[in-house]
């Protein structure tokens, strides 16, 4: 499994990438995870809202959708990328989408790895800097916002063990802050809000509002990476003993979220 693009407490979807070019979608129809249902979308994006993929002539190919069935280019509305400059697909997280006007975009591959934010759904972006660890295998793998302003961002080196960087926004993601660093190997997959799953950026389950779960990944294999959560976004941390090997995680609210992996692991945690 590498994603779980969407959740809640009785319909829940995650995404893996089997060896066909065919992407195997699978519904959990049940309120306890006890029955999924498959279904194939070929191609697919990685947010509901926003879908891209590799550059093409230095420019990002993006397309927007508002109902999941017709999509339209709005590549002549994005930055110009710099050399090298990738979007990292590991766990279908580094497009977020908030509303119908909010959306970012990790990125990484460069010299910088960086955050495009647009607020007026795609029509037009800007292009901000972060402090991520930032190479050809390296940078921005995962973001979220908890609000229009308030948000995160998890990378590291996809080639080395020793870095997972994660780095915080308090603008809307024109100016970053590293975190403390994370407790755990190799880079950060993935990384989710725990509070539930809000569409306009209204903010509920105050106490849980700024917990944060990452994922993480070790090469060469990516298989045996470790999690951690931290209750103030990268203050203080600690280590989720015992899960190893997930790609994506998300939560529906604080008493539901899931870990997805390899070899088709699905692990719920609660607060």
């Amino acid at each position: 499994m590498r994603a779980v693009p969407f959740a809640c407490p009785s319909l829940d979807i995650c995404l893996s990438r089997p060896h066909s070019a065919v992407f195997k979608w699978l519904r959990n129809t049940g309120s306890r995870c006890g029955e999924w249902r498959s279904s194939d979308c070929a191609g697919g994006g990685e947010s509901v809202h926003m879908a891209g993929t590799d550059l093409r002539g230095g420019v990002f190919p993006t397309i927007r959708t508002t109902n999941g069935t017709t999509w339209k280019s709005i590549s002549s509305h994005m930055p110009k990328a710099q050399k090298g400059e990738a979007q990292f697909a590991a766990s279908g997280t580094c497009v977020a989408t908030q509303g119908e006007e909010n959306a970012w975009i990790a990125t990484g591959g460069a010299k910088i790895a960086r955050i495009l934010a647009t607020t007026d759904g795609g029509d037009s972006w800007n292009a901000y800097d972060t402090p991520l660890r930032s190479s050809s295998t390296a940078g921005g793998v995962s973001v979220s916002f908890r609000n229009p302003l308030d948000g995160i961002v998890g990378g590291g080196d996809l080639a080395s063990n020793k870095y997972a960087d994660m780095a915080t926004s308090h603008d809307g993601g024109k100016t970053w802050t590293l975190t403390n660093e994370p407790p755990v190997r190799g880079a950060i997959f993935c990384l989710s809000y725990a509070r539930q799953v809000s569409y306009g950026g209204q903010e509920k389950h105050d106490n849980f509002k700024r917990v944060v779960v990452i994922t993480a990944e070790t090469e060469p294999n990516f298989t045996s990476g470790s999690a951690a959560w931290t209750p103030d976004e990268g203050t203080s941390w600690y280590k989720l003993s015992k899960v190893s090997g997930y790609w994506g995680l998300a939560f529906a609210g604080p008493k539901a979220g899931w870990f997805v992996g390899n070899n088709g692991k699905i692990l719920k945690i609660s607060f």
